[in-house]
């Protein structure tokens, strides 16, 4: 019986993607227009395993490109998680998001005149919404203080609802980890 164990990291969802066929998809999985034969099957944390069937070769290729198993038989499979780490969060109170720097900026400034430190983080566009003459990247501005617990950050958000309007921004802290187990229920590996 061969088992094949792969370490990896993975955050809130872990997306494995599988190549197979473009009608193979398993049921219960959503999913838009498939580019290549490919379909992504998402690990939630605490769901334990997940069932599909692939006809014909099948490859599994990690988030990262790289092979897990390649050129194997298809049929019905099993990804199992075997070990788990969830991930840590923490948690900031977002003021606003703008695709201007200037205008982050001027809020960060007002937050200061209020008494209030800010940060301004960013972010680049996804290349596919990339627009000739128009700002490819956009910019978010936190609150310096960090929470962690949800709790706590909702209640520095009510005692600022006067002064300003926030919202909660979760952050990962620190990523989860696990270690996966395919098997193929045909053949036994």
């Amino acid at each position: 019986m061969k088992k094949s164990v792969f370490k990896v990291g993975f955050s809130y969802i872990f997306l494995m993607t599988i190549i197979v066929w473009q009608n193979c998809a398993p049921s219960g999985v959503k999913y838009g227009r498939i580019h290549q034969p490919s379909i992504r099957i998402g690990i939630l944390e605490g769901r334990n395993s997940v069932d599909f069937k692939i006809p014909g070769r099948v490859t599994f290729i990690s988030t990262d490109g790289d092979f897990v198993l390649r050129g194997l038989e298809g049929g019905h499979w099993r990804v199992e998680v075997l070990d788990a780490t969830p991930a840590t969060y923490r948690y900031r109170l977002s003021v606003t998001y703008t695709r201007d720097r200037f205008e982050a900026e001027e809020v960060v400034q007002k937050l200061k005149n209020m008494g209030l430190e800010a940060i301004i983080k960013k972010y680049p566009l996804e290349p596919r919404w990339e627009i000739p003459y128009v700002k490819n990247q956009s910019f978010q501005v936190l609150l310096d203080e960090v929470f962690d617990n949800e709790i706590l950050a909702r209640f520095a958000q009510e005692n600022l609802k006067n002064k300003i309007q926030t919202e909660i921004f979760k952050e990962v802290k620190s990523e989860s980890q696990g270690i996966l187990r395919f098997k193929n229920l045909d053949n036994q590996y």
